[in-house]
């Protein structure tokens, strides 16, 4: 596999086989392609096998067909992945806003099959909060407040219509009353080295009394807060939340009321039945250590016999510690971790600890539950969230990661109230990295609730030219103009970008101005990577030779350094990568780009400087399309970025490079695969800019460069029509920014089709912007409409006519070879139509009117 330093892809092979031809490429024992029509994902993966794959023995590979090709074959041949059509949380927005209504019909449909059940209580807190049961200080004994105890069980807690009473209100202090209790109980309790580390995120238990936490998505009121002590009510945020509780009493139940609630602790270190019965799980290793944890893991859903969900015994994946060249995963020399090994008819040697779940759908209260993950997951910079679930006298622990959520067993907390003070203890001993907050980054004691003095630590890293760097450090740059944003939603890359400045060895490497890092978890069967692709697009025009192509490096992304960490990394203390899991849905790996700050396109303050920048991203990804081969697949709004020269004139740069790919499917020319049907319905922030072909196709098409270059169109449209130059503010076309592809589509083909929509859309352009319909808008709109929908026409002709043809074949006559040949003389027309519309959407055309 090729390394980015050399210029080339890892998807680049010189040595391509021309003369295969297969429908699929699968390795026998590795996971398979969903079957067309599949609904166990919802993200379109590669056509083939994943480049990101460990090499193999060539003994070990089988090319469905080919008995024993070899290993280099099935890492080199690959089909250009489709656009991705996913569902996103973006896609329920209704005029910038997030319906609880729809948000949890979303949760309850996208998560519901990424849930883990049963986890044990110990194991959980132990690798989750990192807290071991054996630890809880026993100078005096425990017990539950009487008084609280008493009165929550007499009360309810029920919200109707979203409101409550005072009354249910006191019920849910009179937990928290109990929590407090024995938060106080363990302090009085522990040693003067155990103070330290006691409450070090300097936290109490809170009753939110319904009020709405301050955040940038969802408004959502959860019952019970885990917040800085010195944060009063008004001013809960889920940025500064540790954790959260939600309350569901609905029963009476004076009956348990008793004069005292003792806890015994020796319940804690009972071998319980049912445990496990063969060596116990390792425990949680600490995050400043640097030796891997070496026992496997399972990556796949088994039940504790080793079969599968199924019923039938198949391959169980476990953790290997061989290693691997870094360059052929696509990671940093000191990243490379255990790499996951096949073991075919095999049995964990450690059979999971739980079981997996078996629900199709979630509850509401448990759709609640995973709304309040789902928000703290969306704020500041988190690897995971955490929370806790109290149904009458019954508690649930709660997990989420970019990965996927777990539950564990429930408990009562009454009748054992030992778990209870375990969980209580797990949180009070537990800093800001045990609740979920990313390690790499150090917060100041003396600052919790804001950024001052926090710092990024890098131990290593790969600058851009792929040399090791050592030991970096920056300060993150927090305030009002520059925030720490996170994507919406748990499960998924939820990519964040922190403000920063280099320190010490990093500002002599990097200079003293505005950086951001990127943090994101990414598929480990990405083709490639966003840093990869930068290293290699940035090689191949500075290697160019020619001053022009030299020049467009200032308009694609200056990536300073990054670093690549595997889920079970020491360095993140990730809980996922001990709690011995089955294989998440998608498995992600993490990645931090430092590159350096550029502004968004709605800080443009003038019309000149938009014509500018835009010419310049135009220019530049058509020369990266044409030098580098790479094609960026994600023109939106968001990724058409600008910086200021000394002088106050802008640079245009694309940036977000994660879902690129090889130019016009150069790969698949000897290849074929079945169609895989569209997901209808897609992230919102793609929909706006997506090409039409693309949003009506019944079929993944492939993505073209003519695609890229009618989301340029799209951009300019859409950003003249919501943009507010006086606030710097982005309005909402409702018309594009839906979540249904069918609809956006649909009013797209109106829009290209009828010129009163045009102008409907553009009736409400800012005056200072109104220059630009006549000399870029209008002319692009007269000289690409007709033509795009010529394209669109065509294929969708094609595609009856094919389907036709199909059904002539079902049911042969005497005239059907007849028929089937005017068809295909029809499909050879429409092809015809179809290829002379797409060869009219050119780069020259299209930079000709801009250029005016």
């Amino acid at each position: 596999m090729a390394d980015p330093a050399d210029g080339r892809l890892p998807f680049d092979d010189e040595d391509f086989i021309d003369d295969i031809k297969v429908e699929k490429l699968l390795f026998v024992g590795s996971e398979e392609l969903p079957d067309k029509g599949s609904d166990n994902t919802t993200e379109q993966r590669p056509h083939a096998v994943s480049f990101l794959v460990p090499p193999v023995p060539a003994s070990a590979c089988t090319l469905r067909g080919i008995p024993n090709a070899p290993a280099r074959l099935l890492r080199t041949v690959a089909f250009t992945p489709p656009t991705p059509i996913k569902r996103g949380l973006s896609s329920i927005k209704e005029k910038n806003e997030y319906k609880n209504e729809a948000l949890v019909n979303f949760l309850k449909s996208e998560y519901s099959d990424k849930i883990d059940t049963d986890y044990d209580i110990e194991d959980f807190v132990r690798h989750v909060w990192k807290f071991d049961a054996k630890t809880i200080p026993t100078k005096i004994d425990y017990q539950l407040r009487a008084d609280a105890c008493s009165d929550f069980l007499g009360g309810q807690y029920v919200k109707k219509n979203g409101k409550i009473t005072e009354k249910e209100r006191a019920c849910c202090t009179h937990f928290v009353k109990v929590l407090s209790g024995l938060f106080g109980a363990l302090r009085k309790n522990v040693d003067r080295a155990q103070q330290v580390i006691l409450n070090a995120f300097s936290a109490k238990f809170m009753f939110l009394f319904d009020r709405t936490i301050a955040g940038d998505y969802a408004h959502l009121k959860p019952d019970i807060g885990y917040t800085p002590k010195d944060l009063k009510l008004d001013e809960q945020a889920w940025e500064l939340l540790g954790l959260f509780g939600e309350m569901k009493k609905r029963s009476v139940q004076t009956h348990m009321v008793r004069e005292k609630y003792p806890i015994d602790l020796g319940q804690l270190r009972k071998v319980r039945r049912g445990a496990r019965t063969t060596k116990k799980m390792a425990t949680a290793p600490d995050r400043n250590t640097t030796t891997p944890p070496t026992h496997p893991m399972v990556t796949r859903s088994i039940d504790k016999t080793g079969a599968a969900e199924d019923g039938s015994r198949r391959a169980i994946s476990a953790r290997s510690t061989t290693k691997r060249k870094s360059r052929d995963i696509g990671v940093d020399h000191h990243a490379e971790g255990p790499v996951q090994k096949k073991l075919r008819d095999s049995v964990h040697p450690h059979p999971v600890a739980y079981a997996k779940s078996n629900e199709t759908r979630m509850t509401n209260t448990q759709a609640q539950v995973v709304k309040y993950l789902n928000e703290l997951l969306s704020h500041g910079i988190r690897q995971y969230s955490t929370g806790f679930l109290i149904e009458d006298t019954k508690v649930t622990l709660w997990y989420s990661d970019r990965m996927g959520i777990v539950k564990s067993k429930s408990f009562d907390f009454i009748l054992e109230p030992h778990y209870l003070l375990l969980m209580v203890a797990g949180i009070a001993f537990a800093d800001r990295h045990r609740l979920g907050c990313c390690p790499l980054i150090e917060w100041s004691p003396r600052h919790l609730l804001d950024y001052r003095e926090t710092t990024l630590k890098l131990p290593h890293a790969l600058d851009a030219e792929d040399v090791e760097l050592k030991d970096l450090e920056f300060k993150l740059d927090v305030n009002r103009k520059r925030e720490v944003k996170t994507a919406y939603g748990a499960i998924g890359r939820g990519t964040t970008i922190v403000p920063l400045k280099a320190r010490g060895a990093a500002a002599a490497l990097f200079g003293s101005g505005n950086l951001v890092a990127k943090m994101a978890w990414q598929p480990v069967n990405r083709v490639c990577f966003e840093d990869q692709v930068v290293k290699v697009v940035r090689k191949k025009l500075r290697d160019s030779g020619q001053p022009h192509l030299k020049n467009m490096l200032k308009h694609i992304t200056d990536l300073k350094c990054s670093l690549t960490l595997n889920m079970d990394d020491p360095l993140l203390g990730l809980p996922r990568g001990t709690m011995e899991l089955p294989d998440p849905y998608e498995l992600r790996l993490f990645k931090v780009l430092i590159i350096d700050e550029y502004l968004p396109l709605q800080f443009v303050d003038s019309l000149d400087e938009f014509k500018r920048i835009m010419r310049h991203v135009v220019e530049a990804h058509y020369w990266v399309y044409e030098i580098a081969e790479v094609l960026h697949r994600d023109v939106s709004n968001g990724n058409v970025m600008f910086y200021r020269l000394n002088d106050g004139s802008v640079m245009g740069v694309l940036s977000d490079w994660d879902l690129s790919t090889k130019k016009d499917g150069q790969l698949v020319k000897n290849a074929s695969t079945a169609p895989v049907a569209i997901d209808p319905i897609a992230d919102a922030r793609t929909g706006p800019f997506m090409a039409l072909d693309l949003l009506v196709a019944t079929e993944t098409p492939l993505h073209l460069y003519r695609h890229d270059l009618e989301s340029f169109f799209y951009v300019m449209v859409w950003f003249s029509a919501v943009f507010n130059p006086k606030t710097h503010e982005l309005g909402y076309l409702e018309a594009w920014e839906q979540s249904s592809l069918k609809v956006i589509g649909t009013a797209k083909k109106d829009f290209l089709k009828e010129s009163d929509e045009f102008e409907r859309i553009l009736r409400n352009v800012h005056h200072s912007f109104l220059p630009l319909i006549s000399s870029w808008l209008s002319p692009l709109y007269e000289d690409f409409g007709e033509t795009i929908l010529d394209a669109v026409t065509a294929m969708d002709k094609i595609r009856q006519l094919q389907s036709k043809i199909v059904l002539a074949r079902k049911r042969p006559g005497p005239n059907t070879e007849a028929a089937v040949s005017e068809l295909e003389k029809r499909i050879k027309e429409m092809e015809e139509k179809h290829d002379g519309a797409q060869s009219a959407l050119t780069y020259e055309r299209f930079m000709a009117i801009l250029v005016r």
